[in-house]
């Protein structure tokens, strides 16, 4: 039997477990090196003396990379080319590894620029192999994947701002179980294979024909993305400014993403089984509202509506994906690239804004815990207005249907 799958009695192929785990463990990886920076946020600001704006600026730029980056790449992996890109995505995503030996604003710009380009790279190319890898379930395949870079995120929160307060120099040593894991991934994930349907939808579809088609899921998942990225820069600034340690901020920024994690996971399943847009538009709803109540409360009623909130703020992110996917037969990559890329580029954004609001919150209040509340807050407005922009989404199949013939002619 082939690992890579799970087969019933009759021998025919159902699941392909194997390969999904190991997609799953390339978007943890990933993931792993790009979540080191918001968590030592607060250390970096003390050390070089950062505005928020420019500790925003740099969490900008690292995303800015990674997420525009992922239309193109998105478009090359329908060349064949997918498990090159990815390899090559991981090893770059790696140089996040060297953040605590930059000792300059200019050395943390390059590093946070290179890391997001890996960063960048590997996410659609993952996404469409993982949804090439299984086409009947693809809600499920892409919400497994999607898991791996949620575990891996939370990995910078839990282990490196207890390193970066013993030894900044012990972070280097973290690129290394990376390095083994893509000799591991060079060995065991099957290799991609150009195809007449690639070179048929490379021919076709065009970057703007693309882009007309996921147009809607693009300003719908852009709106979302403002809380998550904001969220997960802002919230250990949000603990230490009232008085949390570093590693302390870090486990709650890390329980946010678990939170969010078993949310997607079951979020994938559901949304095979359930209608779409009924379940896009209540939970963000209910997210934006409980987002932007919990602020309002501290203790264990401020931490229980954040994972609440968290719970319901990730449970559609893998039913997007699909839907983009959808609209573009034969190219998920490049779909994948724009709904996992271009917008969460587009809400990255407005982060050295959010940075700015911080500064004059701070200086205006004279508490900068008043003023990450506030930004708090303001974010969790972006969720009402995305589940606004998704009553009016397309996601029946008969409607996924005209798209498709009407985007071909």
């Amino acid at each position: 039997m082939d690992v890579n799958t799970v087969q019933n009695e009759g021998g025919r192929r159902t699941f392909p477990v194997g390969q999904l785990i190991l997609l799953m463990l390339s978007h943890a990886a990933a993931d792993f090196y790009g979540s080191f920076y918001d968590p030592i946020l607060p250390h970096i600001r003390e050390q070089m003396h950062l505005t928020l704006m420019k500790s925003f600026m740099l969490a900008s730029v690292f995303r800015l990379t990674a997420s525009f980056l992922q239309p193109v790449i998105g478009y090359l992996v329908s060349e064949g080319k997918r498990r090159a890109i990815l390899l090559l995505g991981i090893l770059l995503s790696m140089s996040m590894s060297l953040l605590g030996l930059a000792g300059a604003f200019a050395a943390l710009l390059v590093v946070l620029f290179i890391g997001g380009l890996g960063v960048g790279t590997v996410h659609p190319c993952g996404a469409a192999l993982a949804a090439a890898a299984e086409r009947e379930r693809k809600s499920l395949a892409i919400s497994i994947y999607m898991i791996g870079g949620a575990i891996g995120a939370m990995g910078g929160p839990l282990i490196v701002p207890s390193l970066i307060e013993r030894n900044p120099a012990s972070l280097a040593a973290l690129a290394l179980p990376g390095a083994a894991f893509v000799v591991l991934l060079a060995w065991r994930l099957s290799p991609s294979r150009k195809t007449h349907d690639d070179a048929h939808i490379r021919h076709h579809i065009s970057f703007v024909n693309l882009f007309k088609r996921v147009a809607g899921v693009y300003l719908h998942v852009a709106l979302r993305s403002v809380v998550i990225i904001l969220f997960g820069v802002l919230l250990p600034l949000h603990g230490t400014s009232r008085g949390l340690s570093l590693v302390a901020a870090g486990w709650v920024l890390a329980a946010f993403l678990l939170t969010g994690t078993i949310s997607s996971l079951i979020g994938g399943y559901l949304t095979d089984r359930c209608p779409r847009k009924p379940f896009i538009v209540l939970t963000e709803f209910g997210a934006g509202i409980v987002l932007f109540s919990a602020p309002f409360f501290s203790g264990a009623a401020f931490y229980s509506l954040l994972l609440g909130g968290a719970s319901l703020a990730f449970a559609a992110m893998p039913l997007q994906v699909v839907m983009a996917q959808e609209r573009v037969p034969k190219g998920e990559g490049a779909a994948s690239g724009f709904v996992m890329g271009f917008a969460h580029g587009t809400a990255a954004l407005t982060l050295p804004l959010f940075g700015w609001l911080g500064d004059h919150w701070t200086e205006t209040t004279g508490s900068e815990a008043i003023a990450t509340n506030r930004q708090l807050q303001l974010g969790a407005t972006a969720m009402l207005v995305a589940a606004v922009v998704a009553l009016f989404l397309k996601s029946h199949p008969g409607e996924r249907k005209v798209e498709e013939q009407e985007g071909d002619s």
